[in-house]
C-alpha cells in the first residue's frame, strides 16, 4: 500500500482520535442485508492555502451493503480478500465524493489510500468484524486561497441504493472553530467560505460580518434569501435562489452541470413566472401588482453570466430575480406575504428595509405574512 508523509500525519491523527462523531439519523431505511441498515461515516477535511486533506472513517461492517464479502462458516472474513475490497473501495470513493470550486469545477484529488486496524490473523472473526474501523485519507488541490468550496457525495447508476450520511469537520490548520458538513448520497451539496489570516484558513460561520451569508440575510449559502426595499411608493424585492433549490420547481436543461447562455435565456420565462408571485403586497385595501425586473445568474463568488461563453454550473450557481411593486399613494401601512415554498423550502429568511430601519424577519409555512407600518409618520386609524 503506497504510503507517504502526509498519510503517516493522517493516520497519527487518526489514533489520537481525532474523528467527528454524531449521532446517526433515524427514519431513513436501507436494504435488508447484512451490516447497518444506516450507513454513517465520519471524517476530517483540513484546509490549507493550496491544498485540503479529506479524512474519513467507515465501520468494515458497512460494506456488506457494497460488495459480496467471503465469509467462513464461522461468519469470519479473510483479510486478503478484505483488503482487496477496500482497495476497490477507495476507488469507489474517489468516484463519489465531489469537491468543486466556486464556479462549480470539480477539483482534483489523489486516490485514496487506507488503514486498517487489525490483528495478524489471516481472518477476522464475527465480533472483531462488527467493531472493525477502516480510515480513508486522500489530498484535494485547488488555486492558491480558495474563497469557496463546494462538497457533495453523488451515488448515481451503478452504485447500490443504500442510505448513507456523511458528517464531515471542516476547519483550519489553526484550532479553531469550523463547521459540520452533512451529506448524503442523495446528492445534496454543502458549500463553505473561507477567510485567509496570514495564509491560514478560516472557515467562516454564517453570522461572520463581511459574509455571503451575512450579506444576503440569514439563509445565504444554503436557502433562498430575500432583500425587501421599502420606498415611499415603490416595493424593490432582490430574491436569491440556489439553483440546486431552483431545481425543485424547475426542470433545469444544463449540460454536464452547466447551464450555458443559451440555456440561461431559455429558463429566464419559466423563472419569471415562478417569481411574480412568491411575494404578494396588500396595502390600502388592494393588492398591488409584481412586475419582474430582471434575473441575473451568478456563480459563488457573485459574477453575473454577461460573457456569451459563461457558464452556471447548477451546482453552486445562484439566480438573483428583481420584483418590483409601485403603489398608487404614499405608503404606509403593507401586509407582506411570501408564497414560494414547497416541499424543500418551509422558510425563507428576510431583511426588510424603509422607513431608516432594517428588520430581519423569517417568512414561513406557519407564518408566512409580515404587518409592516411606516413608524415615522402612521398613525392608528
Amino acid at each position: 500500500m503506497r504510503r507517504n508523509n502526509w498519510i503517516d500525519a493522517f493516520l497519527r491523527r487518526a489514533l489520537l482520535g481525532r474523528w467527528v462523531f454524531a449521532a446517526p439519523l433515524v427514519g431513513a431505511a436501507a436494504q435488508p442485508v447484512l451490516g447497518h441498515t444506516l450507513l454513517v461515516a465520519h471524517g476530517d477535511v483540513m484546509i490549507e492555502s493550496c491544498s485540503a486533506t479529506v479524512e474519513l472513517e467507515i465501520s468494515a461492517e458497512d460494506l456488506e451493503h457494497w460488495y459480496r464479502m467471503e465469509r467462513g462458516s464461522d461468519g469470519g472474513v479473510s483479510v486478503p480478500s478484505l483488503r482487496s475490497i477496500l482497495e476497490r473501495h477507495g476507488r469507489t470513493l474517489h468516484q463519489i465524493l465531489v469537491i468543486r470550486d466556486a464556479d462549480g469545477r470539480p477539483l482534483p484529488s489523489e486516490p485514496f489510500d487506507f488503514q486498517l486496524d487489525e490483528s495478524d490473523d489471516e481472518v477476522i472473526g464475527a465480533e472483531s468484524w462488527r467493531a472493525l474501523r477502516v480510515k480513508y485519507a486522500t489530498r484535494i488541490t485547488y488555486p492558491s486561497f480558495p474563497r469557496f468550496l463546494t462538497f457533495q457525495l453523488w451515488m448515481a447508476g451503478e452504485f447500490p441504493s443504500v442510505y448513507w450520511q456523511t458528517y464531515f469537520n471542516v476547519h483550519g490548520i489553526v484550532e479553531a472553530p469550523g463547521c459540520v458538513l452533512r451529506l448524503t448520497s442523495r446528492g445534496n451539496a454543502e458549500t463553505v467560505e473561507i477567510s485567509w489570516e496570514g495564509g491560514q484558513a478560516r472557515i467562516l460561520p454564517q453570522s461572520s460580518p463581511g459574509s455571503v451569508t451575512n450579506r444576503l440575510g440569514l439563509s445565504g449559502l444554503r436557502g433562498i434569501s430575500a432583500e425587501i426595499d421599502i420606498g415611499d411608493l415603490d416595493f424593490e424585492i432582490r430574491v436569491e435562489i440556489p439553483l440546486a433549490m431552483l431545481s425543485t420547481w424547475l426542470t433545469l436543461p444544463g449540460h454536464d452541470e452547466f447551464l450555458d447562455m443559451d440555456e440561461q435565456r431559455s429558463v429566464r420565462l419559466a423563472l419569471e413566472n415562478l417569481l411574480r408571485p412568491a411575494l404578494s403586497i396588500e396595502s390600502g385595501g388592494r393588492e398591488l401588482e409584481a412586475k419582474v425586473g430582471g434575473v441575473l445568474f451568478r456563480s459563488l463568488e457573485g459574477r453575473e453570466a454577461e460573457s456569451p461563453v459563461h457558464r452556471v454550473s447548477l451546482v453552486t450557481g445562484r439566480v438573483t430575480g428583481i420584483i418590483r411593486f409601485r403603489a398608487e399613494k404614499s405608503l404606509e401601512k403593507a401586509q407582506l406575504r411570501w408564497n414560494l415554498f414547497n416541499h424543500a423550502v418551509l422558510s425563507v429568511d428576510g431583511v426588510i428595509q424603509g422607513d431608516g430601519r432594517t428588520i430581519r424577519h423569517t417568512f414561513s409555512t406557519y407564518e408566512p405574512a409580515y404587518q409592516w407600518r411606516r413608524e415615522s409618520r402612521c398613525t392608528d386609524d
